[in-house]
């Protein structure tokens, strides 16, 4: 008998491909302020980094933030600088998901997942 899989089907062979999938994309979002995907992918990734932001302000800045973040972000070398962003927007974060073009290969709808106002909290740390 066929049984409903309870989770998001994000092409990947197992769980735990969708789940290292979306912490790289979360982790580039924090990064470089917009990343470009499919739409089941960005969907999930709008979900997943509205939730851990709003987990990572509840923490503070105590060492459990540490923990968590370390577990969160995809490589340790970029914890740091996702720390720093998530300080910067934590007050007002928000993502918005655009279409855009087709990908070449295929066609495949494309959707960029952007953090509004990233560009100008890059512009008043110089």
């Amino acid at each position: 008998m066929r049984k409903r899989v309870k989770r998001l089907n994000l092409n990947q062979s197992s769980k735990q491909h969708d789940k290292s999938l979306i912490k790289n994309l979360f982790t580039s979002l924090m990064m470089y302020g917009k990343v470009t995907t499919t739409k089941p992918r960005a969907a999930a990734l709008k979900a997943y980094s509205l939730s851990k932001v709003s987990a990572y302000n509840k923490l503070g800045t105590s060492l459990d933030s540490k923990r968590w973040l370390k577990a969160e972000v995809s490589t340790v070398k970029y914890s740091k600088r996702v720390a720093e962003k998530l300080k910067q927007l934590s007050k007002n974060f928000a993502v918005s998901v655009v279409q855009t073009q087709p990908r070449k290969g295929d066609s495949a709808p494309q959707y960029e997942v952007t953090v509004i106002n990233f560009e100008a909290q890059k512009t008043n740390e110089q």
